[in-house]
């Protein structure tokens, strides 16, 4: 993987952002400065709750969020949302995750960087210390040596994405007889979603994510069925664990994860060759080591019904939704043109699509572009129905063009 600068561009409009750049397919955003921290945070951070405290709420045992504010512990949104209420009723808009020590805030609607923000940095180091039994060695420029049971994809100062390599859940959770499933192409059982589902690993039922109508999480809800296959992109969820199966490194779950590769790209996995798979024409999988893929389609068969004819012309990247006048890191619909907000806060482009069926939209936080009918990103550069109002997107955000062409990475 390419390395990026951690600066930002010195004269672009939002020099309190520092911009984690994936190649040409975007940005996943860390902000190193927040407004709401003076509001935000306790004043005793030195004393927390461990890590492996239960929800306040509903008790669910781990991965939950701690509150900077008030140090209530509260259960993540893929559970009961109890921190997500947590913040609508007391506006404590700052969370810390004790599954990955990732830092929220749900007023910026943006993940924090807590290295370089020094109100975050104590308490950061602090939970480190609780979850791993010993300083936090990024100082010293070594990666952590994490317990057994996790495996950490390391961003910079950014933090962890996890990657579990076992799960307690699975003799309870996996089906016996795995060689044999449904097709990736498998609608949804329960409201015939055509693509994108997820396959139950215990009963094998085949149902829609939580970006459709929810299935999937309302079988686990009702069945307690934890682990699940997603067909988009080949990874394995615990709900249970609230973290992401390494497929390949747990024995149990590598045979299913090889069948499902067969399926979907017809050919067996070339991983133990060391070799990248090829993929169909319309799918670009970037590969994070043995962890398994992120998909951004190269092609969508929704941008002619769905891209306005006029898309030289956008709102401003600061445009506040248009229903609830949320302010920052809103969505443009690009058929209509409409500036809404994510569903992260009040769900109204989500609800948009619903009511319009103007499936394809760009995010102005990240300026990553989704299709809600593919339930998948769209690679921008490549797609050039999409490559024009990208690259405005970008001279209205940064104040210059998208240097892509001359084959540089964005200076951010």
């Amino acid at each position: 993987m390419a390395t990026y600068s951690s600066k930002l561009p010195e004269n672009g409009p939002e020099d309190e952002d520092e911009m984690m750049i994936g190649g040409e397919l975007g940005w996943v955003r860390h902000l190193a400065s927040c407004d709401h921290l003076v509001a935000s945070l306790s004043s005793d951070l030195a004393r927390i709750p461990t890590p492996d405290t239960p929800c306040n709420m509903c008790k669910h045992p781990r991965g939950n969020w701690l509150c900077l504010c008030c140090k209530e512990v509260l259960c993540s949104r893929y559970v009961n949302k109890h921190m997500l209420r947590h913040y609508r009723e007391k506006n404590h808009s700052v969370a810390l995750d004790y599954s990955d020590l990732s830092v929220w805030c749900f007023a910026c609607h943006a993940y924090l960087n807590a290295q370089p923000i020094l109100q975050l940095r104590p308490v950061h180091e602090t939970s480190y210390v609780l979850k791993f039994g010993r300083a936090l060695p990024f100082n010293t420029g070594q990666h952590p040596k994490v317990k057994e049971d996790d495996e950490m994809m390391l961003g910079a100062e950014s933090g962890s994405v996890r990657h579990l390599t076992s799960c307690d859940h699975l003799v309870a959770s996996l089906s016996t007889d795995l060689a044999r499933i449904p097709n990736p192409d498998t609608p949804c059982n329960r409201c015939q979603h055509p693509r994108g589902n997820w396959l139950c690993l215990c009963c094998k039922e085949v149902l829609c994510s939580r970006y459709v109508n929810k299935h999937m999480l309302q079988h686990y809800q009702e069945t307690n069925h934890s682990v699940a296959l997603g067909y988009s992109d080949l990874s394995v969820w615990c709900f249970a664990c609230h973290a992401y199966l390494n497929a390949q490194a747990i024995l149990q779950l590598r045979p299913v994860h090889e069948t499902s590769y067969v399926l979907k790209f017809g050919e067996t996995l070339p991983f133990n060759t060391g070799q990248h798979p090829e993929v169909k024409e319309d799918d670009e999988m970037m590969l994070g080591a043995e962890s398994g893929w992120v998909r951004h389609l190269t092609s969508c068969d929704h941008l002619v019904a769905s891209l306005s004819t006029d898309l030289a012309r956008i709102p401003n990247p600061d445009t506040p939704c248009n229903r609830c006048q949320h302010p920052r890191g809103n969505w443009l619909c690009l058929c209509c043109k409409e500036v809404l907000c994510s569903r992260y806060v009040n769900k109204h482009m989500l609800r948009h699509y619903r009511e319009k069926n103007h499936s394809v939209a760009l995010g102005y936080s990240d300026l990553s572009v989704w299709c809600f009918a593919c339930d998948a990103y769209l690679n921008a550069q490549p797609i050039l129905q999409l490559r024009p109002v990208h690259e405005t997107s970008y001279v209205l955000k940064f104040g210059r063009a998208l240097p892509f062409n001359t084959g540089q990475h964005p200076k951010v």
